[in-house]
């Protein structure tokens, strides 16, 4: 039997339009976002806040040119309470030559705020994290390592900052 995909179209179409539909959000005033795989601010997402990551990168092995990577980075990140977050990355790898996709790294940790910006004191915030580097492993949650990061942010005003991770 044949489906006639228009028909189920114009009938998903027609469900959209005449339904009372309600979407709800919200938005802080500022995003305060990482850059997935580059970067960590001592910054977190607000109380009961969920925010999702993502970020690419691409590169070739300089030895023969012949491979390339491409590293997709996703972060989740929720926020405890104003100072307090959750955090958890699944990292997958594609490798071109030869072929292979799969998960690369996964983490999990908290962050907590320390400070507040006040003149020269910086935003700074302290960080825990459980990785588990699967990338040509044969065991998942083998490889456990533990990082710990002390992040600090200045805002120089005019759309500019300083950050340092240690």
């Amino acid at each position: 039997m044949k489906t006639n995909w228009l028909h189920i179209l114009l009938h998903i179409l027609f469900l959209i339009l005449n339904g009372n539909w309600a979407l709800f959000g919200q938005t802080p005033a500022t995003i305060l976002s990482d850059r997935p795989g580059q970067a960590l601010s001592a910054f977190t997402p607000g109380k009961k806040v969920w925010q999702l990551q993502q970020g690419f990168d691409y590169y070739k092995k300089q030895i023969n040119n012949t491979t390339s990577t491409v590293l997709m980075n996703n972060v989740a990140r929720y926020g405890i309470n104003h100072k307090t977050e959750f955090n958890a990355v699944v990292d997958f790898q594609h490798e071109s030559n030869p072929s292979v996709y799969q998960l690369s790294t996964v983490q999990v940790g908290v962050r907590r705020k320390i400070t507040t910006q006040k003149n020269w004191r910086p935003n700074i915030a302290g960080q825990i994290r459980l990785i588990d580097n699967i990338w040509n492993a044969k065991n998942v949650f083998n490889n456990i390592d533990a990082e710990g990061s002390l992040i600090s942010n200045w805002d120089l005003g005019n759309g500019f900052g300083l950050s340092a991770i240690g």
